[in-house]
C-alpha cells in the first residue's frame, strides 16, 4: 500500500467510526427522552414481576376514564378519584388538583405519578387527550 492509500484508509475508517459514535449517542439520548405510557394491563403484569421497582418509579398510566367512576371529595373539591381502563383491567387513580378542561368520562387520559399499591395510582399530573377530529367549540358548527 502506498502512503496515499494508507491515508485514505485511515481517513475513511475515522469517518465511519465518528458516524457510528454519533449515531450511538443520538439513539441513547432519544431513548432517555421517549415518554411512553403504560396501560393498566401492562402495569398489573409488571407489578407482579417488578414489585419494588414499579412502586418507586415515576411512570405514565394511560387509558380511558371509566364512565361513572369519577368522584370528587365534597370537603376538598380538588381531591378526585376515578378509574382508568384498557377494557381489560381497571386501576383507580387518585389526583389532587384542577382537572384539565378536556377531562371527561369515557375519554382518553395520561396520568403521571407513582403506584401506591397494586390497584391504586397516585397522579401528580393529568394530561387529557382528544382525537384528531377535535374542533374548538366556536368552530363546531362550521
Amino acid at each position: 500500500m502506498s502512503k496515499l492509500q494508507t491515508k485514505r484508509l485511515i481517513l475513511t475508517l475515522s469517518i465511519i467510526i465518528s458516524i457510528a459514535i454519533g449515531i450511538g449517542i443520538l439513539l441513547y439520548t432519544l431513548k432517555q427522552n421517549i415518554n411512553l405510557f403504560y396501560t393498566p394491563s401492562e402495569v398489573l403484569n409488571n407489578f407482579e414481576e417488578n414489585h419494588s421497582n414499579i412502586l418507586t418509579k415515576n411512570i405514565r398510566l394511560g387509558g380511558i376514564v371509566v364512565p361513572g367512576s369519577v368522584k370528587t371529595n365534597k370537603q376538598a373539591s380538588l381531591n378526585h378519584e376515578f378509574s382508568v381502563t384498557d377494557n381489560k383491567y381497571n386501576i383507580k387513580v387518585v389526583y389532587t388538583g384542577i382537572l384539565p378542561d378536556l377531562f371527561k368520562e369515557d375519554k382518553a387520559i395520561v396520568a403521571e405519578g407513582k403506584m401506591q399499591d397494586k390497584h391504586t395510582f397516585i397522579a401528580q399530573t393529568l394530561l387529557a387527550k382528544h382525537d384528531e377530529n377535535y374542533k374548538p367549540p366556536k368552530l363546531k358548527n362550521i
